[in-house]
Parts: C-alpha cells; sequence; structure tokens
C-alpha cells in the first residue's frame, strides 16, 4: 500500500485543479459568499497530490466546497480520511432526501451549461492560469483562504 500523508494546505488554486482533472464540478463563480476555511491535501510518499478537500462556510453553515480522489488510488478509503479529518471542525447533519431535495434543483431538472464553461478551463495547467482569469476570482475569498481562520474570525467580528 502506498504511504499516505495528510495535511493542511494552503494552495487552494492547485487543489481547485486537482478537483477538475478529477471531473469534479467547480464553480469559480459562485452566486453566495463563501469563506474558505480549511484547504486539506493528501500526498503519496513521493509528494505527488492524490486526495484533496476545501471546508468552507456558506451563509452561516459548513459545507464541504470540494472533495476528490485521484481515480488511480480510488478505493483507499482517502476520501473517507478527509472527511474525517473535516467532521474533527464541522457539524455534520444527517438529513432524508426528501428535505435537502427542494434546495437541489438539479436534481429534480438539469439547469443549462453555461457557455464560459466552454472556455473557462482551457490552459487550466498552464502556469499563470489564474492571473489570466478574467471572471469568478473572488479574491476576497483567496486572501481570505491565506490568513488563518482564527484571524478570519476576528476580522469577521471587527466588521459586524
Amino acid at each position: 500500500m502506498t504511504e499516505m500523508v495528510l495535511k493542511e494546505t494552503d494552495e487552494y488554486e492547485k487543489l481547485v485543479r486537482f478537483f477538475v482533472e478529477n471531473k469534479l464540478e467547480f464553480d469559480g463563480d459562485e452566486e453566495v459568499d463563501t469563506d474558505i476555511v480549511n484547504c486539506y491535501e493528501v500526498t503519496d510518499k513521493d509528494g505527488q497530490l492524490i486526495g484533496a478537500a476545501v471546508l468552507a462556510e456558506r451563509e452561516g453553515r459548513f459545507i464541504i466546497d470540494g472533495i476528490a480522489v485521484d481515480g488511480k488510488f480510488r478505493k483507499r478509503k482517502i476520501g473517507e480520511m478527509l472527511l474525517e479529518k473535516i467532521k474533527e471542525q464541522a457539524i455534520i447533519l444527517e438529513v432524508k432526501p426528501e428535505e435537502i431535495l427542494p434546495f437541489q434543483g438539479n436534481l429534480v431538472h438539469p439547469t443549462r451549461r453555461p457557455k464560459l464553461r466552454d472556455t473557462f478551463y482551457q490552459g487550466i495547467n498552464e502556469n499563470g492560469y489564474i492571473e489570466k482569469l478574467k471572471t469568478g476570482l473572488q479574491l476576497s475569498e483567496r486572501i481570505k483562504a491565506l490568513l488563518p481562520q482564527k484571524v478570519t474570525i476576528f476580522l469577521k467580528g471587527k466588521l459586524k
């Protein structure tokens, strides 16, 4: 079995690329404010990224903003390991499908794929991809992601 290391990271953009590469739909242009709380990565013994998760806060609730495992490493409980790490910091609510369905419109009827999506991810693996984007950066969210969680909470308290 491959030796794995789970650790916190501040490389949010790297995780976004990983999510996209592993077929996780990721919309960088959220309609509601999302505060990144913590980012986690799992690497193999060579430092290769093989799993990642992002814990965020949206509208006063903790959410998993992304979680993915490289296809070659699935079935090795890496996703469970990431989920357990997130559970240490968030309250997990168990709900019945009928309670959540009204909030998941895509499960009832699909939305149209935006035309921007066809070009948004072109060149994602190239250096400078983030700097070249013209939309969806949410600079304040990226800055918050780099700040330690306690600093973010402190600043929020001062701004209220």
